[in-house]
C-alpha cells in the first residue's frame, strides 16, 4: 500500500515535468491500442537484452525514434519505430528520466577521489 502510494507520487512528480502534448498521446486509444498490439506480437520479449538485469519480459513498447524530436513524432505510430523493451532496459534507453538523489545526510561513495 505505501509503495503504491509512493508510486503513484513519483508518477504526478514526473508527469508535472511532462509537456502536456506528449501526456495526451501516451493516453490516447491509438497508442494504447498500437503498443498492446506491438508488445503481444514480440511476444512480451525483450528485444534491447542492454543488461545483466534484463528479465526478458517486455511490459513496454519503446519508440526508437524519440518522440520528442519533429521526425519521432511524425513516426509516433509508426510499427517500425517501436521496440519492446523490460522495465531494466527501458530504463536504461533513458538514464535522464532515472533522476536519483541523495539525502544531505549521506554520503555516495562513488563519488569521492581515490
Amino acid at each position: 500500500a505505501v509503495r503504491d502510494r509512493n508510486a503513484k507520487k513519483k508518477a504526478a512528480r514526473y508527469n508535472r515535468q511532462r509537456d502536456p502534448k506528449y501526456q495526451t498521446f501516451y493516453r490516447s486509444k491509438e497508442w494504447r491500442t498500437l503498443s498492446r498490439a506491438f508488445l503481444q506480437a514480440a511476444g512480451y520479449r525483450c528485444q534491447a537484452h542492454l543488461s545483466v538485469d534484463c528479465q526478458g519480459i517486455a511490459v513496454e513498447a519503446h519508440h526508437v525514434q524519440p518522440i520528442q524530436t519533429p521526425e519521432g513524432w511524425d513516426r509516433r505510430l509508426d510499427w517500425d519505430n517501436l521496440e519492446a523493451v523490460c522495465t531494466v532496459c527501458h530504463n536504461l534507453r533513458h538514464p535522464e528520466k532515472l533522476r536519483r538523489t541523495t539525502p544531505k545526510d549521506v554520503i555516495d561513495l562513488r563519488t569521492l577521489e581515490r
